[in-house]
């Protein structure tokens, strides 16, 4: 073994007894990091105990796998044959008590909860005066409450302890890597605590590495926190469990945001690191993912073709950047954020979108030639076909919960229908087109490519791919691996669940009676007084503004037009609804009575104001007028003062999500000035006077109290704050961050479409959330999954 120069952490426990609650999670938390790494090679350490946990300056090393890696050496020999250790009694799991001949990783799960255990309360688990007695206890006998030894260790650090020692594995986190999650997570219980137990899957099998350090092939070794193991040699399954992070810089291990290279050997995704979306891409023979870019916010990511760049969008543009890493080189502007935002053809040329239409550049830069007239609604998902010949594409009116799958002719110009009610469709080298239906099962069809037509019927050759509102991650590679996210389908589609939210996230339903979706990105506002809710919602595959009395009042619906009609807000006096009509690519404001009782009239046509809001007074229409880029600038109109708008905040940046205060005299905004979104607040209207930066670490759709005292946002990592304001002066803020708003939405993204999915009472109390049925975190309904050769599979399916 190498020397490592520092003690054990025996020697410090022997010494203090209790380590201070922090230090004891941080080193727990890096023991579980070590032992995910070695779990995902196949090997279970079976003798963690404090001797075997090293503190060098500070930082836990794991040492001593010789039992381990003796094991692996008898390929699987029973643990009590001569010269294995049976494991330290005080440490050692139920099912290693009682020599079961296979252990998983959860057998380790067991010993690091004992260990965290004795480190918060200064004694194991279960003592004893004998071996015996020891492994009796483990067996039968239940562990002393944690908070009754020890007050101040943290609820959900007691939870996750408690759920580690279960006696069942199955009763315990299913990897290191869950446990050290709910560890750092405040939200845990062993109630609600299925954190990541089905979606932080052990990682693939990737491709191995041969680092072997000199003490591991002596078959005795020290495993640090960021070092390596030598893999272990087992069969290389057709499907595999993707873990994106052995140690995720957040709850999350799941992105909805991730390519497959055409190779099959590597993972592009977007995922928030210290608050800021960044490109990462995870290669089959690296644990953890490396940033290639300094992007900030990139999305809509499309391999090109040799696999050796990766192109996304980014504040309008297109751009490309090394898959190794590199500066990044805009090669298309005005560019439409679509996922993916391009298709990468063979000839090197990339086709995108730009307000509606399709567009075609090299990706070494030029000048962008439309390759159709038509204007396409709902435009998104494109996506190659060989050779250069054409480009597939979704189309979708509404919500999207209804979509058809097109082809491109680069050749003519032309566009051919080829399938109806399809979220997305990929040309796979087979012959086929595999598209995916809204009940999360994927078809192939057989496809003629010179023809651009389908041949044959489409058959079923995948069930499970999770829908996340809207969207389904699914991609083929060229070499025949597919890459998707399993799982059911999640809100926001489906029925709509209403719940008030206390400040700790607790969720209490509101009406049982409840029949409406929630449309994607819809919005929704309830009145001054807190007793009504104007919401965007759907019905018979339209999304249209409806208002209801609370708690159960009956539903009233304010739009009936062909368009669709989203992000209400309210007059002050609660009459009133004014929201967004959106046909085609244009938007524009309008405004009816709540009872219905009057027409609906046009309030700002003008501008593609895409989100708005009226003073408490009346006198003031603030709103976001959209650029055809997807970004866009806050201005105003003031009552009496002409229809030329005031420019408020406009500037080469992105600003979003205007909210005024109820007394008029402040500008709440998100804007990306910083390189990530943040939440500003400016005096109004005199809004060149000051400039006060309110979040911290992200901040987005911001939203005042009714009093003017309390201003909330969500942060980067999808949690909501509450900011309270004193105007001083000087002006002051303290932010408090109140709870995760995974507990009520599937999936929360700081991004700038700032479209508000909750209010907040009067007293500042409650918020009202539409929660999906059934809502849960991503991480713990879905998994990464990819299927290395699944292009066999098709064999069978006509016209392969």
């Amino acid at each position: 073994m190498p020397l490592v120069e520092g003690e054990s952490l025996r020697d410090r426990l022997e010494r203090e007894k209790q380590l201070p609650v922090d230090e004891a999670v941080e080193i727990g938390r890096a023991v579980a990091s070590a032992l995910e790494y070695a779990h995902q090679r196949g090997i279970i350490h079976r003798d963690i105990k404090p001797g075997n946990i090293l503190l060098q300056s500070g930082q836990p090393l794991v040492a001593d796998f010789g039992i381990a890696l003796a094991l692996q050496a008898a390929e699987g020999t029973r643990l009590t044959q001569t010269g294995i250790s049976l494991g330290t009694p005080h440490y050692m799991s139920p099912e290693q008590a009682t020599g079961d001949r296979e252990l998983d990783p959860r057998s380790d799960v067991y010993a690091l909860g004992a260990i965290l255990y004795e480190s918060l309360t200064g004694s194991p688990p279960f003592g004893g005066s004998s071996t015996q007695s020891i492994v009796a206890k483990i067996l039968t006998a239940e562990p002393e409450d944690i908070s009754a030894t020890r007050g101040t260790v943290p609820d959900n650090v007691t939870a996750a302890i408690q759920k580690a020692l279960s006696k069942l594995p199955a009763d315990r986190f299913s990897t290191a890597a869950d446990f050290s999650r709910a560890l750092a997570n405040p939200s845990f219980t062993t109630a609600t605590g299925r954190l990541g137990a089905q979606a932080a899957f052990v990682g693939a099998e990737w491709r191995r590495r041969t680092l072997v350090s000199g003490g591991l092939a002596a078959g005795l070794g020290l495993l640090a926190i960021w070092g390596w193991l030598r893999p272990v040699p087992q069969p290389t399954p057709s499907i595999h469990r993707v873990q994106l992070w052995a140690d995720p810089p957040t709850t999350r291990q799941v992105s909805q945001e991730m390519i497959l290279s055409p190779d099959g050997s590597a993972i592009a995704f977007v995922d928030t690191i210290q608050g800021q979306r960044r490109l990462l891409v995870k290669e089959r023979d690296r644990l953890d993912p490396s940033p290639v870019s300094d992007a900030v916010d990139p999305g809509g990511l499309f391999f090109s073709p040799d696999g050796e760049w990766i192109g996304f969008w980014q504040d309008g543009a297109l751009k490309k950047v090394p898959r190794g890493g590199g500066a990044a080189v805009t090669f298309a502007d005005s560019v439409q954020r679509i996922e993916p935002a391009g298709a990468w053809l063979d000839d090197g040329s990339v086709v995108f979108a730009r307000e509606g239409r399709l567009y075609r550049v090299d990706a070494d830069g030029g000048e962008a030639h439309p390759v159709s007239e038509a204007s396409i609604p709902g435009l998104w998902y494109l996506a190659p076909l060989p050779g250069g010949r054409g480009v597939l594409f979704s189309s979708c009116e509404g919500s999207c919960h209804r979509s058809r799958v097109y082809v491109l002719d680069l050749e003519s110009g032309a566009l051919h229908s080829l399938l109806e009610d399809a979220i997305l469709g990929a040309y796979v080298p087979t012959g086929h087109i595999l598209h995916v239906q809204p009940d999360g099962r994927a078809y192939a069809a057989p496809f003629d490519l010179d023809e651009l037509r389908l041949t044959a019927p489409s058959v079923e050759v995948l069930d499970g791919v999770a829908l996340v509102g809207v969207s389904a991650s699914l991609v083929v590679s060229q070499s025949g691996s597919v890459l998707y996210l399993e799982g059911p389908q999640l809100a926001p589609s489906g029925l709509s669940e209403p719940v008030w939210l206390d400040r700790e996230g607790n969720a209490t339903p509101i009406d049982q009676g409840w029949t409406l979706a929630a449309a994607q990105e819809s919005g929704l506002a309830l009145s001054s007084d807190g007793r009504l809710l104007a919401a965007a919602l759907e019905a018979d595959g339209k999304v249209d503004v409806w208002v209801k009395e609370l708690p159960d009042g009956s539903f009233v619906r304010l739009t009936f037009a062909d368009s669709v009609s989203y992000r209400p807000s309210w007059t002050e006096d609660g009459r009133t609804v004014m929201y967004v009509d959106h046909s085609g690519d244009r938007c524009r404001l309008m405004a009816r009575r709540a009872d219905g009782s009057t027409p609906a009239r046009l309030i700002l046509d003008d501008h593609d104001a895409c989100m708005g809001q009226w003073s408490r007074d009346g006198d003031w229409l603030v709103f976001r007028a959209d650029r055809a880029d997807g970004s866009g600038d806050i201005l105003g109109l003031r009552e009496g003062e002409g229809e030329t708008p005031a420019a408020l905040v406009a500037t080469e940046f992105h600003e979003t999500s205007p909210e005024l205060s109820p007394d008029g005299r402040w500008l709440a905004y998100a804007s990306d000035e910083s390189g990530r979104s943040e939440v500003y607040l400016r005096p109004f209207p005199a809004v060149d006077e000051a400039r006060w930066l309110v979040s911290d670490a992200g901040g987005a759709m911001p939203f005042w109290d009714s009093g003017g005292r309390e201003l909330f946002f969500i942060d980067g990592e999808g949690v909501l704050v509450a900011s309270a304001l004193d105007f001083g002066p000087p002006l002051r803020t303290r932010n408090r961050p109140l709870f995760s708003m995974a507990v009520v939405y599937a999936g929360v993204s700081n991004d700038r479409a700032g479209v508000r999915m909750f209010g907040v009472t009067p007293d500042g109390t409650r918020f009202f959330a539409l929660r999906g049925a059934g809502s849960e975190r991503i991480d713990d309904r879905v998994a990464i999954v990819l299927r290395d050769g699944w292009i066999q599979d098709l064999e069978d399916v006509p016209g392969s």
